[in-house]
């Protein structure tokens, strides 16, 4: 993974124009996936459109569940502000 190599701990997924198309089991395995790949990365925040507000609360506690800082957000204003909240 592309932040694991180059030392980023914080990461911000804009996802606003993504449609989630994928069901509840391939969901978890990716979540699954990408905690165990990106562990070293101190933060990650991703942006859903509201309308996927609940596939993104799924991914986000399977992943938090297995090590991850991650959060979900509809907006990147916010998502941002939880990314510098640690400086």
């Amino acid at each position: 993974m592309a932040a694991v190599e180059a030392n980023v701990t914080r990461v911000l997924c804009d996802e606003k124009d993504l449609a989630y198309t994928i069901g509840t089991l391939d969901t978890f395995k990716a979540a699954e996936h990408i905690a165990k790949k990106a562990p070293k990365v101190a933060r990650i925040a991703f942006v859903c459109h509201p309308r996927y507000v609940e596939d993104g609360q799924f991914w986000e506690t399977v992943a938090v569940n297995r090590g991850l800082v991650v959060r979900m957000f509809t907006e990147v204003e916010e998502a941002e502000d939880w990314l510098q909240s640690l400086e």
